[in-house]
């Protein structure tokens, strides 16, 4: 589909070199098993068809490997293949479509674990970035970013 076909990349992503004493992330298993047993039953699984109930219900007994996969994913900077790949849904803007170019919106479903994965780098490093370039008077974006990610605070 030609829509799609703007999203590509033209040449694939450089691979980033660390600094000689890189801070690589730490995500401990207790703040991995409460992120995976606070996640919406309700929430579509995405590609790799792993329910978030199923996660969630099992978040104690495999907190363990995914701390470690998520670790290794840190490490290296790159995700397993799998937590890369997304349903992705065309939805008409307005009926009927004239140009597909213009009245088409996607709506993109990624694994959990690739949400959970991204919500400790979201938490540990965007966020304290976004606050102190931030003025403190603005209380709508400071009260947004609190609310997104539930468990920031986690050990």
């Amino acid at each position: 589909m030609e829509t799609l076909d703007q999203y590509k990349l033209s040449t694939p992503l450089a691979y980033h070199d660390l600094e000689e004493s890189p801070e690589i992330p730490v995500v401990g298993v207790e703040r991995v098993q409460k992120a995976l047993a606070a996640l919406n039953n309700h929430e579509a699984s995405g590609p790799n068809e792993i329910p978030n109930w199923l996660l969630k219900d099992l978040s104690e007994i495999i907190a363990q490997p995914i701390t470690l996969i998520i670790s290794a994913s840190y490490n290296e900077q790159r995700l397993p293949s799998l937590w890369k790949m997304a349903n992705v849904t065309p939805l008409p803007k307005t009926k009927p479509i004239q140009d597909l170019s213009k009245n088409l919106k996607t709506i993109s479903f990624t694994p959990s674990l690739s949400k959970v994965t991204e919500g400790f780098i979201v938490a540990n490093y965007i966020k304290p970035a976004i606050f102190k370039m931030i003025d403190p008077n603005q209380y709508g974006i400071i009260q947004l970013l609190n609310n997104y990610d539930p468990w920031q605070h986690a050990a």
